[in-house]
């Protein structure tokens, strides 16, 4: 695999557009989708769960963080980000712990 910086071109001036951004693409011969997904649910939850274990202190301090800043922001954007709630060490395990749900493309059509 490779792991290394991405860069875009295009122009955007958005907060949700990221310009550069480190991307890691593996190269797997005579694999399948689901062979493709599962890595990357493998990888997702072997980051996460180290992060967890090595740096735990910095995971607590930034769901203190988080909690700051939802305490800035007004009731609307707090109802529109309710999927935040929650500590974030309990959201991080559960992750870690339970299988990523799969839908195929007809589901979410």
């Amino acid at each position: 695999y490779t792991f290394g910086p991405t860069f875009r071109a295009e122009r955007a001036n958005t907060r949700r557009h990221l310009a550069e951004f480190w991307m890691v693409e593996p190269e797997l011969m005579f694999a399948s989708l689901d062979d493709i997904i599962e890595l990357a649910e493998d990888f997702i939850k072997h980051v996460v769960g180290t992060v967890l274990m090595e740096r735990a202190a910095d995971v607590v301090q930034l769901n203190t963080i988080q909690h700051f800043v939802a305490q800035q922001r007004s009731d609307k954007e707090r109802a529109e980000a309710h999927y935040l709630e929650g500590a974030l060490v309990d959201r991080l395990t559960q992750l870690v712990e339970q299988k990523f749900y799969r839908y195929t493309y007809t589901q979410v059509i």
